[in-house]
Parts: structure tokens; C-alpha cells; sequence
């Protein structure tokens, strides 16, 4: 029996093969319009029609995940029925295609179309065909850079999650410095979605609304997902993204509790070797951080003894809509709720955590904290600032604060004290080495958008070439840093890395909109 059927919209889908690439075996679609989508708005063909070659060779799962809507379904019985007698049984798998040994594909066959449908095809993907496709009993080879979303066709297709003012920001980049397309956007507010649609000035953009919308999204016809929704939802989100057989690209921080952010860790896990899934920090993405963070591992400071660690900053602007629910007022300011964001240390503060993990290489073993909310107490519950010390390895000690309502003051540092030196790092400013062996790194760096911007390069780049990215482990991981802070300055306690790492708690959230 064949491996899978699929009832599959005519109009989207006209076939599919199987390859081999270095000793694995996956599988190509080819995507074609037989007329513009507008001429066929909203409808569905519930004709069964078989969508897998009749091979020997297992198929990997995200590999069956149906591009575009599914539309009403069909008899599987009918699929097999059909696909039998225009084809015949498939081979049994041998123990030789089970551990991808077995010879590169064998037999392709083709769709088995009416002469109408023939004419009225339009081609799609350049390079795509070489064979006459009138024949019904014809067989089509394609090379395998001819398939969706490759650099010999069109465009990387992207849906965004979040149309807030990160979600806009960041799309802007996509369309501004790579050859990728947003065909699909995702939020809870309609207002945000037609101002994402206006911005980003494409026609035939698909709008998914509502809490739930993102599940749609994830699972239509698109190569990778950009989630930019307030953390709390990020691992949901993402796992639903991997899950449907789509790449991730990320926002920090990955979760706003110790289970969301095991959660990322695992769905980066089952992404790995498979699907790009990248988190968004633009400090680990610009060439003099990641130069001096090289120096510091190669001893230009010596031994770390010590650092100082900070991020203070002024207040965010409220957002409030005449006539809204509280709910819905609650969600537009997501920033300011400790549920939604996990609080200024997890939500914003992370950056500069985030670089202390990368120059020690390591996480810390214990933290000790406190904090409040005394000078913003008129939105949300969040605090307004923090003090930490965190022990990593080799009795290590940082001192951390953070604050986000000052007046008159910004500045984002990292500056770790060694026996023969000391760096001193500020996102968006100067990056130094004083000391035994001193480096002028820079005086200004356009961390924020720079940083940004080579992401989306790096990871769209990542889907044309087939070079995978993945950091999603450690994106937990500074996470999970900025977690341990928060719950020792919650508590008022020394709080251990291993006692963070098995809290079950979570924040729950409940909205009606």
C-alpha cells in the first residue's frame, strides 16, 4: 500500500517526488496555479487524487504536511482504489531503504490530469518542467533545486505571528533585505492586521485573527514562521511551527516560565538537522561582539574574576484604545504584565544576561535577588527594577541591575574584570579591551538594527542554502538565566540553577476578546 494520501485543492498542488540527497530520503512538491487564486476564492475540490510516489523508502513525517488549506476530506479507500490502478501496488520496504542505503529514487510517477486542466496550466516554478506533461502516462524528472521556497524558484514564503510594533519592525527587514515574501500574518486585533497589510503593501496577504488564528497560519502554505507575539504564547507557537514542518524565527525571550522554555528547548531538539530555528539576539549576530567575545575565550582578560552587568532604561508607552475591554487592553500591553512577558528582567533585561552566558560560557549555578515596583506603578504589574548577583563557574560573581523608568539615563553593559583585563561592552555603544592586551573594538555599533538585520539574513540564507541554523538551546538558556533572577528576587532568596530547572510553575493566562 502506498505510503500517504492526501486530499489536496487542485487548484494549489500538481505533484510531488522523491529524492535522495547525501544517503536521505525526502520529498519534493512542486507547487502550480492552475488559474489566479482571486478566480477561485474560497473554493475546494473534493476529488481524490493520490499525493505519494509508490516507493520504497519511508517519507519523514514533516515532510507530509500538506501545503495550503485542506479542503473537505475524502476516502482513503478511494485514494488506494485510484493510485493502484493507474499505478500498482508499492514495493516493500527492505532492510536496506529502511536505513537509506538503498539506491537513489527509482520511478516517478506522474499526475494523471484531464486535457482541460492541461491547457489551462500555468507554470509556476521556473526550471520546472522538461518533459511534456500532455501524456498522461508520461514521467517528469525535476532537479532538486527546483522546489518551493529554493533560490531557483520563487521566494522564501513567510507568515509573521504578531503584527505589534516588533512584528512590523522586523517583517520590514524580511522584505527589506532578502528576496522572501509575507504571504500570511497572524494577531489577536484586527487593527493591527489591516496596519500590517498597509505596511507591508502586498496584495492577496492572508489574515488569520483571533488567539488561536496562529494554528491556522502554521499549518498553511508557507516555508517559516516569524513569531513575534508577547513571550508568554512563544512556546505554543513554536512548537505548533515545528510541529507543521515550518522554520522558526524566533523573538527573545523564548518563554516567560521554566516549563515554556524547556518547551522551546524541545521543539528546537525535534528541529535540529530538519528546520531552521533561530532566536532573535543581535548582539551574538554583530561581528565586534562576537570579535570581542572570541578575544575574552582566547585570554585577552585572563582569568574572569568578576563583572558588572546592567540595563537601565526609561519607561515604555502604555497603549490604550477608546472602547476596548480590559482584556483586550491588558494584551495590547503585554510589556507591562509579568504573566504575558515574564517581567523587564526576562523581557527586555535578557539581552545583556544573554551576553554574560556567551563571554563565560556557561550558565550560573545559583542566583540571590530583589527588587519592586516603587516609580511605575500606574500600569501593569510588573516591576520597575531589579538587583542580582549571580555565581556561574569558577566562583565567578556578576552584579546585576536593571531598571526600566529612569529619566536622563540609557546604558546596556556587559563589563566582566579578569586578572589581566577587562572588557567593556555596551549594545549600541563602545566595545573595548583594557589592560595586558588591549583592543579598540568600537565606539558605536548599530547593535539594534544591525544585529537584526543579519539574522533575517542569516536565517533566510539558511533556507536557501540548506545550512541549517539552530540556537534555539541556547536561547533557553538565557532565558532560563533571566528566570533565575527573577524568581530569587520574587522570593528574596538564593535560588539554584537545578531547583529552577525542575519548577513546575506556570503563569496562567485567560483572556476574553
Amino acid at each position: 500500500m502506498p505510503h500517504s494520501f492526501t486530499n489536496i485543492p487542485v487548484h494549489a498542488v500538481f505533484g510531488m517526488m522523491l529524492l535522495r540527497k547525501n544517503g536521505v530520503d525526502f520529498e519534493e512538491r512542486y507547487i502550480w496555479r492552475i488559474l489566479p487564486p482571486a478566480s477561485r476564492a474560497g473554493r475546494r475540490y473534493a476529488a481524490p487524487i493520490p499525493t505519494a510516489c509508490a516507493m520504497g523508502f519511508p517519507l519523514p513525517p514533516a515532510s507530509r504536511a500538506t501545503r495550503g488549506q485542506t479542503p473537505a476530506p475524502a476516502s482513503r479507500a478511494d485514494f488506494a482504489s485510484t493510485l493502484i490502478a493507474l499505478f500498482g501496488g508499492a514495493k516493500k520496504q527492505d532492510s536496506a531503504s529502511k536505513h537509506h542505503k538503498a539506491a537513489p529514487f527509482r520511478t516517478l510517477y506522474p499526475w494523471q490530469l484531464g486535457g482541460d486542466i492541461l491547457q489551462r496550466m500555468k507554470q509556476h516554478r521556473r526550471s520546472f518542467i522538461k518533459a511534456a506533461a500532455a501524456s498522461a502516462a508520461g514521467v517528469m524528472l525535476v532537479k532538486p533545486e527546483s522546489v518551493y521556497g529554493t533560490p531557483a524558484n520563487s521566494a522564501i514564503a513567510i507568515g509573521i505571528v504578531g503584527c505589534g510594533g516588533r512584528g512590523l519592525y522586523i517583517g520590514n527587514y524580511f522584505l527589506q533585505h532578502t528576496d522572501a515574501k509575507i504571504v500570511a500574518l497572524h494577531d489577536p486585533f484586527t487593527d493591527r492586521l489591516e496596519e500590517a497589510q498597509k505596511r507591508f503593501q502586498a496584495s492577496g496577504i492572508r489574515l488569520y485573527k483571533g488567539l488561536d488564528g496562529y494554528r491556522e497560519l502554521v499549518n498553511s502554505a508557507l516555508d517559516a514562521v516569524v513569531i513575534e507575539s508577547p513571550p508568554y504564547y512563544h512556546p505554543q507557537q513554536a512548537e505548533a511551527a515545528v510541529q507543521a514542518g515550518k522554520h522558526v524565527f524566533l523573538a527573545k525571550p523564548v518563554a516567560v516560565d521554566a516549563p515554556g522554555a524547556r518547551s522551546i528547548a524541545a521543539s528546537a531538539d525535534k528541529a535540529q538537522g530538519k528546520l531552521s530555528f533561530l532566536v532573535d539576539f543581535q548582539t551574538r549576530a554583530q561581528p565586534v561582539f562576537q570579535e570581542s567575545a572570541r578575544r575574552v575565550h582566547e585570554g585577552a582578560i585572563g582569568a574572569p574574576v568578576c563583572g558588572q552587568v546592567f540595563y537601565h532604561t526609561g519607561r515604555l508607552r502604555a497603549r490604550n484604545i477608546p472602547n476596548e475591554t480590559a482584556d483586550q487592553t491588558r494584551l495590547r500591553n503585554w510589556m507591562f504584565d509579568k504573566a504575558l512577558s515574564g517581567d523587564v528582567i526576562v523581557e527586555q533585561h535578557i539581552h545583556v544576561l544573554d551576553v554574560a552566558n556567551w563571554y563565560l560560557k556557561a550558565h550560573p549555578l545559583k542566583a540571590y535577588g530583589t527588587g519592586g515596583r516603587k516609580a511605575r506603578t500606574d500600569v501593569g504589574d510588573c516591576w520597575d527594577h531589579f538587583l542580582c548577583t549571580y555565581w556561574y563557574p569558577d566562583d565567578v560573581r556578576i552584579q546585576f541591575s536593571s531598571s526600566q523608568f529612569l529619566k536622563g539615563f540609557h546604558d546596556m553593559c556587559i563589563r566582566l574584570y579578569g586578572t589581566g583585563g577587562t572588557v567593556d561592552s555596551h549594545y549600541g555603544a563602545a566595545v573595548n579591551i583594557t589592560g595586558d592586551k588591549p583592543w579598540k573594538g568600537t565606539e558605536k555599533d548599530d547593535t539594534f538594527n544591525g544585529g537584526a538585520i543579519a539574522n533575517v539574513k542569516a536565517f533566510v540564507e539558511s533556507l536557501t542554502t540548506g545550512k541549517l541554523v539552530n540556537n534555539g538551546a541556547q536561547g533557553a538558556e538565557s532565558t532560563l538565566t533571566s528566570i533565575l533572577g527573577r524568581m530569587a528576587a520574587y522570593e528574596s532568596r538564593v535560588v539554584t540553577w537545578d531547583e529552577m530547572m525542575k519548577s513546575k510553575t506556570r503563569f496562567e493566562v485567560k483572556l476574553r476578546l
